[in-house]
């Protein structure tokens, strides 16, 4: 009975590590080939696991002002260059 149970739990640790292969697919979620360029004023700097964000206010062309959501990576794929008082609100950036 106990080699039953090893089989089906190496089956669900399977499982669950296909799902998160699939979930940190960069081509899947993202447009590599394009880029957009925006510029504003910090809102907000997260530096979190397991991505970091920045919400940036930016002025359009019609006058109008949108927030936008900029995802970054983890801690510690920015580490060295990011830290958490790199960013403040307020900063205006590009």
């Amino acid at each position: 009975m106990t080699r039953h149970v090893v089989v089906a739990l190496v089956l669900v640790a399977f499982a669950f590590t296909a799902r998160a292969w699939a979930h940190h697919s960069f081509a899947a979620t993202y447009l590599e080939d394009q880029s957009v360029t925006i510029e504003g004023d910090i809102v907000q700097f997260l530096l979190r696991n397991p991505h970091s964000f920045v919400h940036v206010t930016v002025r359009e062309q019609d006058g109008s002002t949108a927030r936008y959501v900029v995802e970054w990576g983890s801690p510690a794929q920015l580490s060295g260059a990011v830290s958490r008082d790199t960013l403040k609100p307020g900063d205006h950036v590009i």
